[in-house]
């Protein structure tokens, strides 16, 4: 089912039009990963079809279509015309038309598509000339349309190829339509610069809610209740391969499609999702990858120099990063800043050493401290580091106990305090004055280890006096509520 494409196929069917009256042209389908490039050139293909099979207006027939594909890949860039060969060979079995399609200037293409698959570079001259004169003789019969899926991975020859090609058509019934990723470095390769200034580009966009309703009612069977929608529209930002990748996780896992499943969607990453994104993280340049883990650490909203600094680019680089991010899909295209989605974050991390991990929530905690940063986001990032603490930055985790405090989250000051005692000598003063601090936030939520932990604190603290300060901060603790007995404790003090 092909969704919000009807502007698309409406330029396609013009262009069609044309070429089957003698005024071919390239269509250029562009677009991040997963955004429908293939499945809108594969309705290309059968819409050539459909329209030169039937009947003609004018005096003699209309030629019909004759529809070529290939589909190149980065493991066949260095086999020469390996692309121009997956479209011509199948042209071979057409029937009685392969004789005089190989007649004349394009004799030596029949020699050449039947030949060695490991034909040296230097007879692809040869051939080149051949089978560009092969697709010509094709035009007297027939309406060639050439469709070429990841155009970019295309070897140097067949690129070559097609740019001559493309410089024919316009005199010629040929149309020609690939597919181009954007964001790839393979696309901006010198070779592939001239496909991509075409006259018709396709930008097919992403799908919208009403789109994705559609899809959850096909492929899971039912109608899907409005925040299970919405959650599945969130998740894969209307991306139509991540959708399908998320609603085939959904079978796998029966989530049915209902309200009190939505927040599951959320925390879904499906396999193939993973491989797809990872595969394209790991073409890119080193300094888009930089960015992209800062990204991942600074998390929402993450401000544009910060992200620069903690990656370590000038604004050149980085404006160059995040640029590619976004044409790839994998950061937001609104005024915040931050990875587009779950999946783009889980994959990043799991790219990322833990070590490395742990250098940048460091360095991000600095940056943002050095900026004024408010003590519980600093905090936020010191939490994420199992690196030993300096002095100043258990420093800032207990001003974000403070502040969480004052803000009425107990639980989350308890954590900022804790992280704070693995870096605190074990037999300091110290430690027995963070210890009665913890007992202090713990007491609302969790009575009896704030009972143990100022226990603890006894045998550090310098005398009865501090040891009865201790004990008046478990303030208003009943007895009774702890597992601990207060009473020894009491009775020493």
């Amino acid at each position: 089912m092909l969704l919000e494409r009807q502007n698309e196929l409406k330029v396609a069917a013009e262009a069609l039009r044309l070429a089957q009256h003698g005024n071919g042209s390239l269509v250029v389908i562009s677009g991040p990963p997963g955004s429908g490039k293939s499945a809108l050139l594969t309705e290309i293909g059968e819409l050539a079809v459909r329209l030169t099979a039937g009947p003609s207006a004018g005096a003699a027939p209309a030629p019909r279509a004759l529809v070529m594909r290939a589909y190149a890949a980065p493991a066949e860039r260095d086999f020469p015309l390996g692309v121009t060969r997956q479209l011509l060979e199948p042209v071979l079995t057409s029937g009685s038309f392969v004789a005089r399609w190989c007649s004349g200037p394009a004799r030596a293409a029949l020699a050449f598509l039947q030949g060695d698959t490991e034909s040296p570079r230097q007879r692809a001259a040869t051939a080149v000339r051949a089978l560009l004169s092969m697709v010509e003789n094709i035009t007297h019969d027939r309406v060639p349309v050439l469709l070429v899926d990841d155009v970019h991975w295309a070897d140097e020859e067949s690129l070559q190829w097609l740019d001559q090609l493309v410089k024919q058509v316009t005199q010629r019934r040929i149309l020609v339509a690939v597919t181009l990723c954007e964001g790839e470095p393979a696309a901006e390769r010198q070779e592939v610069r001239p496909l991509a200034a075409a006259e018709h580009t396709l930008l097919p966009a992403p799908l919208g809610p009403d789109s994705v309703d559609g899809m959850l009612l096909e492929r899971l069977g039912v109608p899907a209740d409005p925040e299970f929608t919405a959650a599945c529209h969130e998740a894969t930002r209307g991306n139509p391969l991540h959708l399908v990748s998320l609603l085939q996780e959904c079978q796998t896992r029966g989530v049915a499609p209902v309200a009190a499943e939505a927040p599951a969607v959320a925390a879904l990453v499906p396999p193939a999702l993973r491989r797809r994104l990872l595969q394209c993280l790991r073409e890119q340049p080193p300094y888009v990858l930089a960015a992209a883990r800062s990204l991942m650490v600074l998390g929402e909203d993450a401000d544009r120099q910060v992200v620069g600094e903690l990656a370590g680019l000038d604004p050149v680089d980085l404006d160059e990063s995040l640029w590619r991010l976004r044409r790839l899909a994998l950061v937001t295209r609104q005024d915040t800043l931050r990875l587009a989605h779950r999946a783009v974050h889980e994959v990043i991390e799991e790219g990322t050493s833990p070590d490395e991990r742990n250098r940048l929530h460091l360095q991000a905690a600095a940056l943002l401290r050095y900026r004024g940063g408010a003590p519980e986001r600093v905090a936020g990032h010191l939490l994420a580091t199992t690196s030993r603490l300096d002095d100043d930055a258990v420093a800032v985790l207990r001003r974000a106990a403070d502040a969480a405090v004052r803000r009425g989250a107990p639980e989350t000051a308890a954590r900022y305090l804790r992280r704070t005692l693995r870096d605190i000598p074990p037999h300091s003063r110290a430690r027995a004055g963070l210890l009665v601090e913890l007992a202090q936030v713990e007491r609302s939520f969790a009575p009896s280890v704030a009972v143990r932990h100022v226990a603890q604190a006894f045998p550090l603290l310098p005398g009865p006096v501090a040891r009865a300060t201790a004990l008046v901060a478990l303030t208003p603790v009943a007895p009774a509520a702890t597992l601990l007995s207060l009473t020894d404790l009491l009775r020493r003090t």
